[in-house]
């Protein structure tokens, strides 16, 4: 199998990083072996653009975006753990993503895992998936997931209408590549790049949103394309909050931090903590 250098340094086809350069700033690649190639089938669930409410919460999304240009060549990445769920007597579901678009404009490309409880069956499912807004999501089904598994997942545009993704596993050292033609598209308008845990939809209905205690999102990587010495300045980003329409806060994020391990500040932190379904 493919070795790849995965996420904040990765070389595959015409998308290389420096590894240099990386080093350079501490945000150190990940060797994994390519489990490609890609299988997938289609998720009833959808991962939808941010529904606001009247108070500027969000009944859909809670973590942070950053606002950018629509012409920047961006390229986002973050790295968590699979959450254990809470059981609950009704279907539930969370999801943790990366991506562009979708805050300041309807059209987005977003890539992350969604872990889903069944009540009849007392289990939790997990998988990766992606999507382009508003086609349906695409589970991968040939790189499970489990409970506390470290998943990293990395979306990019390098070229005007063209999006890479790669899910990673980098205790496992496993790694797996969406080729480029499944993602393209000229509709998106690159108008923010977010860090999200989402409720998601099913039909018209936004789910109910799982227990999943607290969610981290680390090592978050948000840059121009080819610019990743630029610090990004914390308060740039724009926190969403989760919210009932009659103001129950669902979930809501913490405070940012530059990650402790970069001491270039090229990369943050925070927390989702899950306060009602």
């Amino acid at each position: 199998m493919n070795k790849i250098f995965f996420i904040a340094c990765m070389a595959f086809s015409n998308l290389t990083y420096g590894v240099e350069e990386l080093s350079r700033y501490q945000i150190m690649p990940a060797v994994l072996t390519d489990k490609g190639p890609l299988h997938i089938k289609s998720d009833k669930l959808h991962y939808a653009p941010c529904i606001f409410n009247k108070n500027k919460t969000s009944l859909n999304w809670a973590g942070y975006v950053l606002k950018i240009g629509h012409k920047n060549l961006w390229v986002n990445r973050f790295q968590t753990l699979v959450p254990s769920l809470i059981p609950s007597p009704h279907h539930s579901s969370v999801s943790a993503w990366t991506g562009l678009g979708g805050y300041f404009s309807k059209q987005m490309i977003a890539a992350g895992f969604t872990s889903t409880f069944d009540p009849k069956n007392q289990a939790q499912q997990n998988y990766f998936w992606f999507q382009v807004y508003p086609h349906d999501a695409q589970i991968v089904t040939n790189l499970p997931i489990s409970i506390g598994d470290k998943v990293e997942i990395f979306v990019a545009s390098p070229k005007m209408n063209q999006y890479h993704i790669t899910f990673g596993l980098p205790d496992k050292h496993e790694g797996l590549l969406v080729p480029p033609d499944m993602t393209k598209s000229s509709k998106i308008k690159r108008t923010s790049a977010n860090f999200i845990v989402e409720a998601p939809t099913e039909g018209k209905q936004v789910r109910s949103l799982a227990n999943f205690g607290t969610i981290t999102f680390e090592l978050c990587l948000s840059h121009i394309y080819g610019e990743f010495a630029k610090q990004i300045p914390l308060n740039a980003l724009i926190p969403v909050t989760m919210a009932t329409k009659s103001k129950v806060i669902k979930a809501q994020p913490s405070g940012l931090a530059y990650s402790p391990t970069v001491p270039s500040k090229v990369t943050f932190d925070f927390n989702v903590n899950w306060q009602h379904e």
